[in-house]
């Protein structure tokens, strides 16, 4: 294993999310969302992708977002639709 690569584990997971940045594969990994969905969901405006040179990346409170874990204006409020059931007539 490289030094790099050592370095790297300096930082929990919570502390990325905080205030740290992830690949787009670590991102979709932890948000449990194939590549497509991640990238339509960019392109829908739900979550940000970066470019640092030929790099991206996101942002942890962008992923924390994305992954609902803080709530935003868009979901709250917001109703779950639940399907009705059928009426009994007794």
């Amino acid at each position: 294993m490289s030094e790099r690569k050592a370095d790297n584990k300096h930082f929990t997971t919570q502390e990325r999310l905080d205030h740290g940045t992830f690949s787009p594969s670590e991102a979709k990994s932890l948000a449990g969302v194939s590549n497509t969905k991640l990238y339509g969901d960019q392109k829908r405006g739900l979550i940000k992708i970066y470019k640092r040179g030929n790099a991206s990346f996101v942002r942890g409170p962008d992923l924390k977002r994305y992954m609902g874990f803080v709530e935003t204006n868009e979901t709250r409020g917001r109703k779950k639709k639940t399907p009705e059931l059928p009426q009994v007539v007794e």
